[in-house]
């Protein structure tokens, strides 16, 4: 069987000081659910600790919620990618005023697919979750069986913190020069990754 964890990256910030945090409210909560893109309101605002010069990117993020540029937003709508919707910016600072256009990249697909025997995480038995990921190891033979359309992007229903992205979206995403994130190949992720 192949080792589908070569496939997978995971999204990330730049580590460029000057690309600060953003965050997002999503009105009604919808966390692995589609969004009835007719019926909500989505503030995006900026994080309370700001660099001094802030330079707004394609990728910013806050707590692993990607917000993303129009043009982040194009080159993922030609992929038309199952389990994902872009939902654009109603409220907030950024919005209104920075008057800056940028969009919930909102990930509702998620998917039963770690290793919990070869990742290093903190379990906690009392309430049946991972509280914490040292480093994960996504399972093979659970992914083999989902179709490549249903799982090119998605989070691990374990520990929905993390965006994977499949291999094919990240050199189609690489064509466009977006700045403010970048892929960390999940064979050499850790919980450090994000300094390194």
């Amino acid at each position: 069987m192949n080792d589908l964890n070569k496939e997978y990256y995971v999204l990330y910030p730049d580590t460029n000081q000057n690309y600060p945090m953003l965050r997002s409210s999503l009105t009604p909560k919808s966390r692995a659910r589609q969004v009835d893109e007719n019926n909500y309101q989505l503030m995006i605002y900026k994080h309370t600790i700001m660099p001094k010069k802030p330079k707004y990117v394609d990728y910013h993020t806050s707590g692993g919620l990607p917000i993303i540029s129009p043009k982040f937003n194009k080159a993922l709508q030609e992929l038309e990618i199952y389990g994902t919707q872009s939902l654009k910016g109603t409220k907030g600072d950024v919005i209104e005023d920075l008057k800056l256009e940028y969009y919930l990249l909102h990930i509702h697909n998620f998917i039963i697919s770690m290793d919990m025997k070869k990742s290093i995480i903190d379990y906690d038995e009392e309430i049946q979750s991972v509280c914490s990921v040292e480093k994960f190891t996504l399972d093979s033979e659970k992914l083999s069986k989902i179709p490549l359309e249903k799982r090119l992007v998605f989070r691990m229903k374990e520990y929905g913190v993390y965006n994977m992205f499949h291999q094919s979206v990240v050199d189609h995403l690489n064509k466009f020069d977006l700045k403010g994130m970048r892929f960390i190949p999940v064979t050499s992720w850790n919980d450090n990754a994000h300094f390194n």
